[in-house]
């Protein structure tokens, strides 16, 4: 049985990273939101919004393995540097919990890379959590910092119970690790 997981765990990580590997394909991921030039991978609101369907793989506490999907709204975009500074809202729905996020995410390329930055308030809420440092079937809001050379990525969080005063739900450190952007 755990031999099986494993198995899928695995296949589901190999197949995620086959979809999403054509978006980092070129100048290191410069040409992320303003010069997305492949429509299958977003849906184009604007000039400067849109939505990204599968933006990241990961794994961490105390979700587990989810996918995150993601708005973005371009704040700001230089052509010279590449650099860019955006809203995002994104949704992370895990095996073990879920994640909603919103905050700002910039950008600078250094040499052939993008170093991205994503800093968001987070409203998290665990339904099974056997190995976790949250309780399952309880919600928790808290601040994230993910940096990020594309497509690799190290989220820290740092989550606060709602609403459970007296209940002995202490607030934890979140880790998640991930590919995508």
């Amino acid at each position: 049985m755990v031999h099986r997981n494993r198995m899928r765990l695995m296949a589901t990580c190999v197949l995620a990273i086959c979809v999403m590997l054509p978006l980092f394909h070129g100048s290191g991921g410069a040409q992320l939101f303003g010069r997305v030039g492949d429509p299958r991978w977003h849906i184009k609101f604007s000039d400067r919004d849109g939505l990204f369907p599968l933006t990241g793989l990961e794994y961490g506490e105390p979700d587990g393995l989810s996918f995150t999907s993601m708005y973005v709204h371009v704040l700001s975009y230089s052509d010279t540097t590449e650099s860019f500074s955006s809203f995002a809202a994104s949704l992370s729905p895990g095996v073990r919990g879920i994640r909603l996020k919103a905050g700002y995410w910039f950008a600078r390329p250094a040499l052939d890379l993008m170093l991205l930055v994503h800093v968001d308030a987070v409203a998290l809420h665990a339904w099974r959590a056997p190995m976790s440092p949250a309780v399952a079937n309880k919600t928790y809001v808290g601040v994230e910092a993910r940096p990020q050379i594309l497509p690799l990525y190290l989220a820290v969080g740092y989550y606060w119970p709602i609403g459970s005063r007296g209940e002995g739900v202490e607030p934890f450190l979140g880790l998640h690790v991930g590919f995508g952007f």
